[in-house]
């Protein structure tokens, strides 16, 4: 595999990103967009050119938004609908990545059509920011789950409106990633491992106690993470529709295994544990379940992080990244090696797409070079880090 790595400019303005890339190109390029827990400091949204490979500040939440410098995070998938127009909500940061009460207006949803405007399209819920969406470009509609009050809302593209079409049980977390089927039902899940499962045609959400595997892996980083941020072992971690197939391909977040979902059974399948592939001497027991998963045709794509990365939360943050392929028919996995691009290592990876079949993009955390800027809330262990586009040709 290739693997070249871009960093992102100014570094000092973003600390993380999360789930926000787009997830098609339009034209040449792929919209990202990287956050801040820096107080009234806005999200920032950017443009990466696959031709060139070069990234360019896009917009931030201050230039599109009335009450833009309350929205520090954009924690959504940047999906695209037929038309090539692109939708991303946002999100509240805890000041200095510090759980305590917020006085939060209300996510608002962006529009950024295809000629680059970029426009407001208005609050979801009062207090409430969203922290997933997903589209069904067949029916023209977007769903969006808000935390948090866990409510799942649908957003009708032609005629610019909103429901609200449930809430899904939740005390501390929620599914941080839901996905559609061909029937263009909505599958998510909850704590304690529960699905729910939301279906437009009988406008019914139907809940699921007690759905997924459980294990009794430790919780990571549990002494640190708080909050309506933190992401409970009991959910999946990433999952997508192969509509090839006609099943979900996702992620446990208990143990990092695949496993797939069928829609009309609603049976599991189980695969592989991702921490078999890799190579550290306790990887049993370090294995962070990421971001990084996406899809081509036939394979699974996934970057497991090794050292529990989590920016500078982490309780054990020494570690590398490994490119895993994942066969859809057989589970089976098999480790590409450590991602590195040049002289730098890569960390952890916050979001990830695919861009053919053979090209992965994600964003995530590299080694820093000597003399690099960076930001100082970015430090792991007493090293900083820096953030950057990272592309795997494989």
């Amino acid at each position: 595999m290739k693997v070249t790595i871009i960093p992102i400019n100014n570094q000092s303005e973003v600390d993380s990103s999360y789930s926000a890339i787009s997830d098609s190109l339009v034209g040449e390029s792929l919209l990202f967009a990287c956050c801040t827990h820096m107080p009234e400091k806005p999200a920032v949204i950017y443009s990466y050119n696959i031709r060139d490979n070069s990234v360019a500040r896009f917009s931030d939440t201050n230039l599109i938004l009335p009450d833009g410098s309350l929205h520090g995070k954009i924690h959504t998938p940047i999906v695209t609908d037929k038309y090539g127009d692109r939708f991303c909500a946002t999100h509240f940061a805890y000041p200095y990545g510090l759980p305590q009460p917020i006085n939060y207006p209300g996510s608002r949803l962006i529009k950024v059509s295809k000629y680059g405007d970029a426009v407001d399209l208005g609050l979801i819920k009062p207090g409430n920011g969203v922290i997933y969406t997903a589209i069904d470009n067949k029916r023209s509609v977007i769903y969006l789950l808000t935390i948090p009050d866990a409510s799942l809302f649908r957003y009708n593209i032609s005629d610019n409106e909103l429901i609200r079409v449930g809430d899904i049980p939740s005390t501390t977390c929620v599914s941080r990633n839901f996905a559609i089927d061909h029937d263009g039902r909505v599958f998510g899940c909850y704590e304690g491992g529960g699905l729910f499962v939301y279906d437009p045609e009988k406008e019914k959400l139907s809940l699921h106690d007690n759905f997924l595997p459980t294990s009794s892996t430790k919780q990571w980083n549990s002494s640190s993470r708080g909050g309506v941020n933190r992401l409970d072992r009991s959910l999946w971690r990433g999952i997508y529709f192969c509509q090839y197939r006609k099943k979900f391909f996702g992620i446990l977040s208990s143990e990092s295994r695949i496993f797939t979902l069928d829609p009309l059974s609603l049976s599991i399948t189980l695969g592989e544990d991702l921490s078999s592939n890799n190579t550290s001497p306790d990887r049993k027991s370090n294995i962070f379940p990421t971001l990084s998963l996406a899809q081509s045709k036939d394979y699974m794509f996934y970057a497991s992080s090794i050292g529990l990365f989590d920016y500078n939360r982490t309780e054990m943050a020494s570690g590398f990244s490994q490119f895993i392929m994942i066969n859809k028919d057989t589970l089976k996995a098999e480790s590409m090696g450590e991602i590195r691009g040049g002289a730098r290592r890569v960390y952890g990876i916050m979001t990830a797409t695919t861009i053919n079949d053979s090209e992965y993009v994600a964003i995530g955390a590299v080694e820093r070079l000597t003399n690099e800027p960076y930001n100082p809330f970015n430090v792991i262990d007493g090293q900083p880090f820096i953030l950057g586009v990272i592309r795997i040709s494989i």
